[in-house]
């Protein structure tokens, strides 16, 4: 199943969140899982590549 949230998981907060080729722009590229624990790696501003811990809340 498809969903969608109604507020963004993920948000620009961080110098390089904000500023690069394209500002103010995340995006997630891929979710892995490592020893039972998600992360996302995800775009910033089109200029760097992040990684985040996911945590899931009920």
């Amino acid at each position: 199943m498809l969903a969608r949230t109604a507020e963004p998981v993920l948000v620009p907060e961080t110098e390089d969140e904000r500023s690069g080729t394209v500002p103010n722009v995340v995006f997630p590229t891929a979710i892995e899982e490592v020893d039972g624990v998600r992360y996302v790696f995800y775009g910033m501003a089109d200029a760097k590549i992040g990684v985040a811990r996911l945590d899931r809340v009920r």
